[in-house]
C-alpha cells in the first residue's frame, strides 16, 4: 500500500479548494444573471437547445409579423374594393333613375357629371398604396399602376402599368399566402375595362342613349359581381392568415417557456446550492488549515 505523503494531502486539498471555489463562483454568476447557462462550455447539450429554441422563436416571432402585415394589407385592399363596390351601386342606381323618369337634356347631364366623378374616384382608389406600395400594380411596386388617357378633361381609357404576377409572403407553418390583387383580375373583363364602362356611361347619359345604357348597366352588374368574388377571396385569405398568427402564438408562447426552463435559474435552489457550496468551501479551508500546521509542524521537528 503506497505511503500517503504530505505533499499528496496538500495537492488532493488544493484540488478540493479549486473545486469548492469554481463551484461557488457558478452559482454566483448564476444568481447575478439569472440564466443557467452563459457559455456553450458550462453545458453544451443544454446550450445546443437553448439555441435551437430561440432560432425557433425568432424565426416564429418573424412569421407571425409576416401574418400581421398581409392581414394588414388584405384589409386595406378590401377596403378600397368596398368602396368601389360602392361607387357601382351608385353608378347603377343613378342610370336607373335616369332611364326611369326620363329627364330632360340638363338632368341627364347633371347625372353624366356625377358619373364622372364616380370614375374618376374609381382611378384613384385603383391607384392606392399600402406601405408606399401600389396594391393593384401586381409585382411592379415602383409604378403607378393605372394612368388616365384623357380627351381633354375627360378620361375615355386608362392604360394598366402593372403585371398579372402576385406576391407571396410566408406566414408560418409552411403556408405562403399571396398578398396583392392584380389589377387585371379586378378591374378588366371580357375585354373592356372598368374605366371605360363608366366613361361610356357618361357619355351614354349625356346622349341619353337608353339602349346604351341598359347595357351598360349589366356590364356594371359584371363588374360588381367580379369585385364581390375578389372580396371573398380576400376574406378568406385573411381567415387563414389570422389562424395561422394564432398557432404561431401559441407554439411561441410554449417554446418560450421550454426555453424559459432551460435558460432561467431556480432562484431557490441556485440560493440553497451556493450555501451548500460556501459550506463546503469553509470546511475544506479549515481543513486545509489544520494539514498546514501539521505539515509546519513536521518540518520544524
Amino acid at each position: 500500500m503506497p505511503r500517503v505523503t504530505n505533499e499528496m494531502l496538500i495537492n488532493s486539498f488544493l484540488r478540493d479548494l479549486q473545486r469548492s471555489t469554481e463551484a461557488l463562483s457558478k452559482a454566483r454568476e448564476e444568481i447575478a444573471s439569472g440564466v443557467k447557462v452563459r457559455t456553450p462550455s458550462d453545458d453544451p447539450a443544454k446550450a445546443s437547445r437553448i439555441l435551437s429554441f430561440r432560432s425557433t422563436i425568432s424565426r416564429m416571432k418573424q412569421e407571425g409579423k409576416n401574418a400581421d402585415y398581409a392581414v394588414s394589407q388584405l384589409k386595406a385592399t378590401d377596403d378600397v374594393l368596398d368602396n368601389i363596390a360602392d361607387v357601382l351601386l351608385r353608378a347603377k342606381d343613378l342610370t336607373l333613375e335616369t332611364i326611369n323618369s326620363k329627364p330632360e337634356a340638363h338632368d341627364r347631364k347633371m347625372a353624366a357629371v356625377e358619373i364622372n366623378q364616380l370614375l374618376e374616384y374609381v382611378l384613384q382608389a385603383a391607384n392606392s398604396s399600402f406601405m408606399k406600395k401600389p396594391i393593384f400594380a401586381g409585382t411592379k411596386t415602383d409604378v403607378t399602376p393605372f394612368v388616365a388617357v384623357r380627351s381633354g378633361e375627360y378620361i375615355k381609357t386608362v392604360q394598366y402599368q402593372g403585371n398579372s404576377e402576385q406576391r407571396y409572403i410566408d406566414v408560418g407553418f409552411g403556408a405562403r399566402i399571396n398578398l396583392n390583387v392584380p389589377g387585371t383580375s379586378v378591374f378588366f373583363m371580357g375585354g373592356k375595362n372598368l374605366f371605360e364602362v363608366l366613361a361610356d356611361l357618361r357619355d351614354a347619359l349625356q346622349e341619353g342613349n337608353t339602349k346604351q345604357l341598359n347595357d351598360l348597366i349589366n356590364q356594371l352588374d359584371r363588374f360588381y359581381e367580379r369585385v364581390d368574388v375578389v372580396r371573398t377571396e380576400i376574406g378568406a385569405k385573411i381567415q387563414r392568415a389570422q389562424t395561422v398568427k394564432d398557432r404561431l402564438d401559441n407554439a411561441t408562447q410554449s417554446l418560450s417557456e421550454l426555453l424559459a426552463h432551460e435558460e432561467d435559474v431556480d432562484m431557490t435552489e441556485v440560493l440553497t446550492r451556493y450555501r451548500l457550496y460556501e459550506n463546503v468551501l469553509m470546511a475544506t479551508m479549515a481543513s486545509g488549515a489544520r494539514l498546514l500546521n501539521l505539515s509546519l509542524l513536521n518540518f520544524m521537528r
